[in-house]
């Protein structure tokens, strides 16, 4: 994979992480107001959230140390 290709892969993976933080955002304004019983729906909701997140800073440092500055 050359570094064109890898970059594209970042900026997907950078997309993935806004994607991911602005369900956790969502899912957090739900929980304040929520009744118990709602709340472990919303947990769901947020763990799901919460390792997509983490899968995608992974894959973004990942694909960041394969690769040098930009000429």
């Amino acid at each position: 994979m050359d570094s064109a290709q890898l970059r594209v892969r970042i900026e997907q993976a950078k997309r993935r992480l806004i994607s991911a933080e602005q369900a956790m955002q969502t899912a957090l304004q739900v929980v304040e107001p929520a009744a118990r019983a709602d709340k472990a729906m919303i947990s769901n909701a947020l763990r799901a959230a919460l390792d997509e997140l983490r899968s995608a800073k992974r894959e973004v440092f990942d694909l960041e140390s394969q690769i040098g500055p930009e000429d």
